[in-house]
């Protein structure tokens, strides 16, 4: 059996078991014989590819192999009820936070066994504590909380300066100002193009302090460096963007995390603040639609998309409606988000399915839509298809300007 556990850290209360079966003794056997002693090692084990994912053919190794180290009488679970428990029916696959919440549940027991991690050592259990919170978070408060330093608010202020494209600016998602979004003919649109501000000014800014989607965030990222520490044969190449200013708190260049902007009605910025963004609604919002149909079908799938340039955010900024203090004005968000290993594609055309095998599957982390290198397109765009990949930083209150 493993060693009890050190730090500190307490087994959840009813844990959750599974059925053991003489498939499992082997997987057990084969834990010991290759000296596989913590969650890292076990996941590592089962994603045979070393994609960061576990397809559910290998979650169900992980999951043989997990049961046999827990107490004989532990209560069974079967192969479906932790699929689901793990999340992997959202996307098909288990990440790694994903399967650290599932060990965590199932009580296992084993310490996290990251290389790459750079927390106190007293951090070898996922859940006994929280990672070190970013800078400037202000201390015992929790979700969205008003900035009111005045170098940060100039810091935030010119980051919207400096992502402001100020020409060849304009793109059909930004609507028609006769019908408005998704409401008529192309060649409606293109007749009667809505304006593009010529300028944004922050008029507000909220810090997120969400330890649980910090914590989550954190180690996505640092299973991100752990894995391509041990893929030197694979270079991860720095992508920069314009919009990953420090503010304050570095991002690390070594894993590609940027600082990229999200547009989106106030509601449902607050409500990813609270809860992180929800896959299900991708292409719900502002994504360019047929006439009459519900949900449109985004250029690289269904996931989360950001852009570099606040005025591409912008175009998916809905008004904030009357009866609010913040009426009249838009919000977006600023994000973290860990972009990996990227795979630029500079095409139309393309198979979004083929784009994420190349990420639950394959060697890339992120896809990043470069359609201005080679079609002269006005934005770039980045593109993940998880949660954990991203971390909703700050919400900006701001106003559109016009003229000069």
């Amino acid at each position: 059996p493993p060693p009890p556990p050190r730090g500190g850290r307490r087994r959840p209360t009813g844990p959750i078991g599974v059925q053991r079966t003489p498939s499992s003794q082997g997987s057990a056997e084969t834990l010991k014989s290759c000296e596989l002693s913590s969650v890292w090692d076990v996941f590592c084990h089962c994603d045979v590819n070393a994609t960061g994912h576990l397809s559910k053919v290998e979650f169900t190794e992980a999951l043989q192999a997990c049961q046999s180290l827990l107490p004989a009488d532990t209560e069974t679970l079967c192969l479906e009820d932790a699929w689901r428990i793990s999340d992997g029916a959202r996307t098909g696959f288990v990440n790694f936070p994903q399967f650290c919440t599932w060990a965590e549940k199932l009580g296992l027991g084993l310490p996290l066994g990251l290389k790459q991690v750079e927390w106190p050592s007293e951090l070898e259990f996922f859940g006994n504590a929280s990672v070190p919170q970013p800078i400037g978070w202000a201390p015992g408060a929790e979700g969205l909380v008003q900035v009111g330093d005045p170098n940060l608010l100039l810091a935030l202020q010119r980051l919207l300066d400096l992502t402001h494209k100020t020409s060849d600016n304009w793109t059909r998602d930004r609507g028609c100002s006769l019908h408005g979004v998704n409401a008529c003919a192309d060649s409606c649109i293109f007749r009667n193009r809505v304006d593009v501000p010529t300028g944004y000014m922050l008029v507000a800014a909220y810090r997120n302090q969400n330890a649980e989607l910090w914590n989550r965030y954190c180690l996505f990222k640092q299973t991100v460096l752990e894995r391509h520490a041990g893929q030197p044969e694979q270079e991860l190449k720095h992508v920069p963007v314009a919009s990953s200013h420090d503010l304050r708190d570095p991002v690390d260049p070594r894993c590609n995390e940027w600082r990229l902007f999200h547009g989106s009605s106030m509601q449902a910025c607050r409500q990813i603040c609270e809860s992180n963004f929800e896959l299900s609604l991708s292409g719900a919002g502002a994504t360019w639609k047929k006439p009459g149909d519900e949900r449109g079908v985004p250029l690289y799938g269904h996931g989360i998309y950001f852009g570099e340039r606040i005025t591409k955010a912008d175009e998916y900024a809905s008004v904030v409606p009357p009866g609010s203090p913040e009426e009249g004005l838009h919000c977006a968000l600023v994000s973290r988000v860990v972009g990996g290993r990227c795979l630029t594609v500079t095409e139309s055309g393309l198979e979004v399915d083929e784009l994420r095998r190349e990420v639950f599957q394959g060697p890339h982390d992120a896809i990043l839509g470069d359609r201005s290198t080679a079609l002269g397109k006005p934005y770039r765009e980045v593109v993940v298809y998880e949660q954990d990949q991203c971390y909703p930083e700050y919400m900006l209150v701001y106003a559109r300007q016009y003229g000069a």
